[in-house]
This record gives C-alpha cells, sequence and structure tokens, in this order.
C-alpha cells in the first residue's frame, strides 16, 4: 500500500545538472569582471604613465627652451654695417652637453632660465641644471644650482635628487643644419642645437615599456649669428 504523502526531492542527476550550470553562471562572470579588473588596471597604469611623462617632459622642455648663453662681446666697430659677434672664448664655461657617453651618466647638462624646482634658496636664475640617468636601477636624477661662470666641484660632488623610476630608457637627439646629432658638446660646436628631441621609456612590472617623446626648440641665438642692425 502506497502512502499517502508523496515525498518530494531531487535526483542525483538533477544535482549533478543545478552545479554544473552554476559552475558555468559564475565561470562567465568572474571572467568578465576579471578581465575588466584588468583592463581597469591597464588603463590606470597608462593614466599614471602619461601624467608622470608629462609633467617630466614639460619641464625638461621649458629648461631647454630657455637656455642661457651670455651676451657675447662685438668687435671694434669699423664699419656702420658690421654686426657680427665675436665667438666666444677657449675658455668659457660649458653652457651645454648631452649624450649617453658621459662617465658620470650625466645625460644632460646645460645653463638654463628656467629652473625646474624653485628653490628659495636660489636666487633668480640663470642656473645650471643636469639630468642622471641610472639604467640599473631605471632612476633619473636631477641636480640644479645657481650657474657661476668658474670652475666647480665635480659631478660627483653635486647634490642629486631622485626625479623619475621605472624609466626604462631614455633617449636625447639633437638638431641642427638640417642634421640629427646623438651627442652636442658646446666646447666643440661652440653654439647650441637649434632643437632637441627626448625620448622617454617607461614601464611597470605587467607590461611593455611605453614611449613618450617631445621635440624642444633652442630659443638662444647661436653664437656667431648675424643679426639685423636694429637688433645690436
Amino acid at each position: 500500500m502506497k502512502s499517502p504523502f508523496r515525498k518530494h526531492g531531487f535526483t542525483l542527476l538533477e544535482i549533478l545538472i543545478a552545479v554544473t550550470i552554476f559552475s558555468i553562471i559564475i565561470s562567465v562572470v568572474y571572467g568578465s569582471y576579471y578581465a575588466a579588473l584588468q583592463s581597469a588596471r591597464r588603463c590606470q597604469t597608462k593614466i599614471a604613465q602619461s601624467r608622470q611623462a608629462r609633467s617630466l617632459l614639460t619641464r625638461m622642455a621649458r629648461q631647454i627652451r630657455c637656455c642661457y648663453l651670455p651676451p657675447t662681446p662685438k668687435p671694434a666697430v669699423t664699419d656702420e654695417k658690421t654686426t657680427a659677434t665675436m665667438p666666444l672664448p677657449e675658455n668659457s664655461p660649458l653652457y651645454f652637453r648631452g649624450g649617453t657617453d658621459h662617465p658620470e651618466k650625466i645625460i644632460l647638462y646645460l645653463t638654463t632660465t628656467a629652473a625646474g624646482f624653485r628653490d628659495n634658496d636660489l636666487p633668480w636664475g640663470p642656473f645650471e641644471v643636469a639630468y642622471k640617468y641610472d639604467a640599473l636601477n631605471q632612476k633619473l636624477y636631477y641636480h640644479q644650482q645657481k650657474f657661476i661662470p668658474i670652475p666647480k666641484n665635480p659631478p660627483h660632488q653635486w647634490n642629486w635628487s631622485p626625479l623619475a623610476q621605472n624609466v626604462s630608457g631614455i633617449e636625447l637627439t639633437f638638431f641642427n643644419e638640417n642634421r640629427w646629432f646623438t651627442a652636442w658638446d658646446f666646447k666643440d660646436k661652440k653654439t647650441l642645437p637649434q632643437s632637441v628631441k627626448i625620448s622617454l621609456y617607461l614601464s611597470d612590472a605587467d607590461h611593455e615599456p611605453a614611449m613618450f617623446s617631445t621635440i624642444a626648440p633652442i630659443a638662444a641665438a647661436p653664437v656667431g649669428t648675424i643679426l639685423p642692425a636694429d637688433e645690436k
């Protein structure tokens, strides 16, 4: 005789099917959430890198644009049309040097009227500014002090401040007279380049380095430039 009360329940097969469907739904939802989370992290990394690169390149470009050269002496005027300036003496200060072959790892040295960091202990410019790149630790360092055209302490005695990290590479090229140069030394060239291109590579642990670049024209007139009579 059958019981008047029928027992209701799930068979083992039904439970297995339900668990399988639930697992599939959870996997799809979690996969979408994880992909969205990774995408958000990549975007945040790119935004942070872009902000860091923009700040650094803007500062360097401003200092390069404002490269400083002192007024050069003019020759004795024997003709009213004489407008040429005399070249700087052989023992003149360095004023500008760029490249990657410096023994102290200094990739850029220049005198400029634009300070990268305003320091209350330093009067207004001109300043001497230097950037040093440590490829092993992927760090960029910065030096700034008041420019004085006399012999100074060697670079290893300068006060270097950390400026940026995760810098996997930095390249400088120098443009002058329709040519690009990988290095520039004022003492050899006796003039400034017309512009400088800065290529900066920033990296993080999970992604390939991102490259940012800018070109900074130099406003200072090259040494020995022929100027119009009204600009003498």
